[in-house]
């Protein structure tokens, strides 16, 4: 359908984000949101054309909201970063145009449309090539893929982890490496990290991604056939592109701790996901 002009008040209800709220995870969260929500209410979804996720993905109804704003708009806000906040009523209900604010980090925004969402969330061919060449020289063998997101740099800072984030250890790492290979030891193991000297230094048996960029790094967890994540919103977007088992690190948020009032743990993880400490 082509995208109507949405500055005017026509029959057809647009809906769109207002910033972004942080980097290419939280990116991510937003524009499948409203990808889900316009799927499911008959609504129009709109990314403004300065939206950075525009960078590394080919995304639908790009608009330049500066020259044609929304008319007839309002905001919607989402509650804490990862709780759920249903807004069927107002969707339904509402002739107006919609504005998300926030950075609705929750799986059942637009877990029931997967496939739509999918589709529409797509990474640019060069980031796909950069990634199948490099993994085709490490396994060109073909075993199954697995990748290892280590989110690491600034969630090690002591003030970040006082506040709730946390950081795995080798230990994990190896675990999760166990439960994926029960059924078969052929895996060759990727990591994507914002730490690669400490993955040298304390990962065996793994290949660290030589990518630093986003999108690069993006598209190999989702050429993958499993992920393991280990915390932040990068990684989730890994396993969730990828489609496959995901294994995660269920102490972040660390209970009782700030960052854990803000996230409900089963708003933020799917129930088909595996939890390890």
């Amino acid at each position: 359908m082509p995208l109507s002009d949405p500055g005017t008040s026509h029959c057809k209800r647009f809906i769109t984000i207002a910033k972004s709220e942080g980097r290419t995870g939280n990116d991510l969260f937003q524009t499948a949101t409203i990808l889900g929500l316009a799927y499911r209410y008959d609504l129009i979804p709109v990314i403004p054309s300065s939206y950075p996720l525009n960078k590394y993905f080919d995304l639908p109804n790009i608009v330049d909201l500066k020259k044609r704003k929304l008319s007839n708009n309002v905001f919607l806000h989402a509650n804490e970063v990862a709780i759920y906040r249903n807004f069927s009523k107002r969707l339904k209900a509402e002739s107006h145009n919609f504005t998300m604010v926030g950075c609705f980090q929750s799986w059942r925004y637009f877990n029931t449309e997967r496939d739509i969402v999918q589709n529409a969330l797509r990474l640019k061919s060069v980031h796909f090539h950069n990634a199948e060449k490099y993994m085709k020289i490490i396994n060109p063998k073909g075993y199954k893929q697995v990748t290892i997101h280590i989110r690491r740099g600034d969630f090690s800072a002591p003030e970040r982890l006082k506040r709730g984030y946390a950081v795995v250890d080798a230990k994990f790492v190896d675990k999760a490496k166990n439960i994926l290979q029960q059924n078969t030891s052929d895996i060759v193991f990727y990591v994507v990290t914002n730490d690669k000297k400490w993955c040298e230094e304390n990962l065996k048996n793994v290949h660290i991604s030589p990518f630093d960029n986003p999108g690069d790094d993006l598209a190999i967890m989702a050429l993958s056939d499993h992920v393991i994540v280990s915390a932040g919103t990068f990684g989730w977007w890994g396993a969730w592109l990828a489609g496959g088992t995901a294994v995660y690190y269920k102490e972040f948020p660390r209970s009782k701790s700030y960052i854990a009032t803000l996230f409900n743990k089963y708003d933020y993880y799917p129930p088909d996901w595996i939890g390890i400490r």
